[in-house]
């Protein structure tokens, strides 16, 4: 038996892959950037993801399938003990993971950043600007930060000393 014949709307739907969110970020380049892509046989988009906790920040650089090239971290970069949680060490993890990443061919990345340090997300973000060698297409920010969060402990019980 035959399937059921879909409409042809319809068709077009089921043939499209799902999106993910590196999606697009393999498009075609100009044909002289394209041919020499092809020579090269590297991919020239890629994933970074920079995990930012209060007492490290690690870099994961991988391909558009999520596929791990490299990693970098504070501890990598030289950086050992509390310094590891300064944001001098912090920008000079990010300055090798993109070296690291343009070493590999990217010249277009997709910036996922996670974690609860969203105080030192700002400077994280001019010290991107500043170095990207790199082409930044998507920038994606994820906060750990519950809303409401856990029930807080109860309240201490004071005794109050009158005279």
């Amino acid at each position: 038996s035959a399937p059921p014949r879909l409409p042809p709307a319809s068709r077009l739907l089921l043939a499209r892959p799902l999106s993910s969110s590196a999606a697009g970020l393999d498009r075609p380049m100009q044909p002289a950037a394209a041919a020499a892509a092809k020579r090269s046989k590297r991919s020239v988009a890629g994933v970074l993801s920079i995990r930012n906790t209060w007492n490290n920040t690690l870099v994961t650089i991988t391909d558009t399938e999520y596929k791990v090239k490299g990693w970098t971290s504070c501890g990598t970069a030289g950086f050992k003990k509390s310094k590891r949680s300064s944001v001098f060490a912090m920008e000079k993890c990010l300055g090798d993971a993109f070296q690291k990443a343009r070493s590999l061919g990217m010249q277009k990345v997709m910036i996922n950043m996670t974690g609860p340090a969203v105080i030192l997300r700002k400077p994280l973000l001019r010290s991107l600007r500043e170095q990207s060698s790199l082409r930044i297409m998507k920038l994606r920010l994820a906060d750990s930060v519950p809303h409401g969060g856990c029930r807080p402990r109860k309240a201490r019980r004071r005794r109050d000393k009158t005279k």
